[in-house]
């Protein structure tokens, strides 16, 4: 479990150095910037990971469990909703990932955005009411959160707000400035579509 982060580093390294060699040198320094990126990150969930394992039996606990009001339930209602590229092979493994990681699964929405006669989001009604750009959907991941529209890198940061510790504390990646965070998830997805 907590290898395959590791596993998937090391085959993106690979993925990498070949790339580089074939799009020459000009690229190999902005190679070298995501795979740096990629490596933190993946360090980051690795700790995660094993932070998140070895406290398991203290998760059903009342200090560390907490719980997402599902959709139309409880005292608010509070809509959870992201809409993904359902073509995107990293959109489908993020929202895989994090599937498994949330701390009520009933309570979010994933939504493709080709899905447009989705039976429990009317996709329909949410562009229009978020004045949501096709185009946009197709270069981003999106989160909605209550009325709130979060596009990308902030979508990402609030997705993980809603799983279990220690992914929550990806709510300090609001502290890296928004032009900084928005573009290294653009390169990094750039990057990533091109591998796969």
């Amino acid at each position: 479990m907590v290898t395959a982060p590791l596993v998937m580093g090391f085959v993106l390294i690979i993925a990498f150095v070949v790339l580089a060699v074939k799009r020459g040198h000009v690229q190999a320094w902005t190679d070298i910037f995501v795979g740096s990126i990629l490596g933190v990150l993946l360090l980051i969930t690795s700790v995660f990971e094993i932070l998140r394992i070895c406290l398991l039996p203290l998760s059903k606990t009342i200090l560390i469990r907490r719980r997402l009001i599902p959709p139309g339930h409880g005292p608010r209602k509070h809509r959870r909703i992201v809409i993904f590229d359902g073509i995107c092979v990293l959109c489908n493994r993020f929202g895989a990932f994090v599937h498994g990681r949330l701390i009520d699964t009933g309570a979010v929405d994933w939504v493709p955005f080709q899905d447009k006669d989705n039976e429990h989001v009317d996709i329909p009604a949410l562009v229009k009411e978020f004045s949501i750009n096709e185009a946009d959907l197709q270069d981003r991941i999106c989160a909605i959160s209550g009325n709130e529209i979060l596009w990308g890198a902030d979508a990402v940061i609030e997705v993980c707000q809603w799983c279990v510790w220690p992914y929550n504390l990806a709510s300090l990646g609001k502290i890296v400035p928004f032009a900084f965070r928005d573009a290294i998830y653009r390169t990094v997805e750039n990057v990533l579509i091109c591998s796969f």
